[in-house]
């Protein structure tokens, strides 16, 4: 396997040289004929450079940290896929945790606060993606307060600006609408437990769908 050596040896230039244009460092004043036979050389010799080396160098790992409560639950397949694929195109990879591994069972502890900031501070991950969290989740609000990167998915929690979710309350709606429009009158609802924000945008969907349609809610349900 080809070192930044060896790409400066074809290039005749500095090693030095070599890393500074390959990683696009505007410092670097080359001339464009220098610059394109030191590309050449790295893309002929398929030159590749060492990530362990640059993770020192920058104090980046390129890596984000998934945080699942289940990997065993296929719901969470397409998002898994979806987000490795936006990272594997930005030239970063992912790291696949389950918060039990962790020690976060729901019940958030010093010890399992740590072992979240140790993923950042140990230089294992650059920053954490996290599907799941209550309408006042401590954990994730307690590593926002300390400026861990962060990311809720399908969640928001108070504390957390970053987050991406689907528009649960109009899914919620149209499936009402559906069901009433094929002549139903007694629709129930099943959701998620009531201290997730998902869990509360799908029910609001729901009883906004069943107010404007003129049907009863049952308390009962």
């Amino acid at each position: 396997m080809a070192n930044l050596k060896d790409v400066a040896r074809l290039a005749e230039v500095d090693p030095s040289t070599v890393s500074r244009v390959l990683r696009g460092d505007p410092s670097q004043a080359v001339r464009p004929e220098t610059r394109e036979r030191i590309v050449e050389a790295a893309r002929s010799l398929r030159y590749r450079p060492n990530a362990l080396a640059r993770g020192l160098r920058t104090r980046r790992t390129d890596t984000i940290g998934l945080v699942m409560p289940d990997i065993g639950n296929i719901g969470f397949a397409e998002v898994t896929h979806g987000i490795q694929t936006a990272a594997a195109q930005a030239g970063r990879l992912v790291l696949l945790i389950e918060a039990s591994s962790l020690g976060d069972d729901g019940d958030h502890t010093l010890d399992t606060e740590h072992k979240y900031e140790q993923l950042i501070g140990d230089g294992r991950v650059d920053g954490l993606i996290v599907a799941f969290a209550t309408l006042d989740d401590r954990l994730v609000a307690h590593l926002a307060e300390r400026q861990i990167p962060l990311v809720l998915v399908n969640r928001r929690t108070a504390g957390v600006h970053g987050s991406v979710v689907v528009d649960d309350e109009r899914g919620s709606r149209m499936a009402i609408e559906h069901l009433v429009g094929l002549g139903h009158r007694r629709v129930g609802f099943v959701g998620l437990a009531a201290e997730t924000d998902t869990a509360r945008r799908r029910e609001q969907g729901y009883r906004t769908a069943m107010d404007r349609a003129g049907l009863r809610v049952e308390p009962d349900w």
